[in-house]
């Protein structure tokens, strides 16, 4: 089974629909949730077969390296 967050609200530099994941770990796709809301975004927690997760980097602006 594998977790994909949807993004229901705008955030970062990112638009409604954008899709995050696939996740292995329901908890992983949860933080991006969390973060996605701490950017006064929101996302819905997916659960399914949606390919092979693939390692992703963090951009810039998420971990304060960069200005938004």
């Amino acid at each position: 089974m594998n977790y994909r967050v949807v993004q229901t609200v705008e955030a970062f530099k990112y638009p409604k629909g954008t899709v995050w994941g696939p996740y292995t770990k329901k908890e992983d796709a949860e933080k991006r949730v969390e973060t996605l809301e701490s950017f006064k975004g929101s996302g819905l927690v997916d659960e399914g077969e949606f390919g092979e997760p693939c390692s992703a980097v963090r951009p810039a602006y998420e971990d304060g390296t960069e200005e938004v």
